[in-house]
């Protein structure tokens, strides 16, 4: 971790050291490009749709800010097919 690549989420910076954004499935790279290029539009916020029977009710949408993008990103796994940017 680096100034430039905090651990704890800061506006901008990069989720992960490049090193680990290289190895990461395309998917993950390719949101992560969008959040670097988007994140000087004053975005806070995004939403993901789900169907269905995912949570047990109807089809809905959860809104969620890139801190906890962020943290999906240090878990190292993410489901990005729920995600339509």
């Amino acid at each position: 971790w680096s100034n430039d690549c905090p651990k704890t989420y800061e506006r901008g910076k990069p989720f992960l050291p490049n090193r680990d954004i290289q190895r990461l499935p395309l998917r993950m790279r390719r949101f992560h490009d969008w959040y670097l290029r988007v994140i000087p539009m004053t975005i806070d916020l995004i939403q993901a749709r789900f169907p269905a029977g995912i949570f047990g009710g109807p089809n809905g949408k959860i809104i969620f800010d890139f801190n906890d993008v962020q943290t999906c990103f240090h878990l190292g796994a993410m489901e990005t097919n729920l995600i339509c940017t």
